[in-house]
């Protein structure tokens, strides 16, 4: 009599046939020659968009506005955006016209409630324009 032979269900068999050779990995395969490749993120492209605009340019330094004066009434508060009751920003009347076309106010303006300020002046203290308040040394009416 003949001996009956069993053979294993076939996934069986697969898993043996794995087990033999090295089992599994939970590495991924390739399928080229160079199964593993360095962790290399491409270099970015450095190159312009055709449609990117340049950079804006940066504006120049400005010298300061004249702040020199002979007499009071050579005095003015700079011009600003907003309404300010008592600018510390005090230039000679020459130089003006050169402060408000030097003003880049933003669209829409929001300004706040101006408010109100101490008495104050606008003086020539020692041949610079600046401003005074009531109780300060360099205090006065205007001359």
């Amino acid at each position: 009599m003949m001996a009956s032979m069993t053979c294993p269900p076939p996934l069986l068999a697969l898993a043996l046939l794995l087990a033999t050779l090295g089992g599994c990995s939970s590495e991924p395969t390739s399928t080229t020659s160079n199964a593993k490749q360095p962790d290399t993120k491409p270099e970015p492209d450095t190159k312009p968009e055709p449609d990117a605009k340049p950079e804006p340019d940066t504006k120049p330094e400005l010298p300061p506005l004249d702040r020199s004066c002979k007499a009071d009434g050579d005095c003015v508060p700079a011009p600003g955006c907003c309404p300010s009751p008592c600018s510390t920003s005090v230039i000679n009347v020459a130089a003006l016209d050169e402060a408000q076309r030097r003003l880049d106010c933003p669209t829409p303006l929001e300004c706040p409630a101006a408010g109100a300020c101490v008495t104050h002046a606008y003086l020539c203290v020692e041949g610079t324009c600046t401003i005074a308040f009531e109780g300060d040394p360099n205090y006065r009416e205007r001359r």
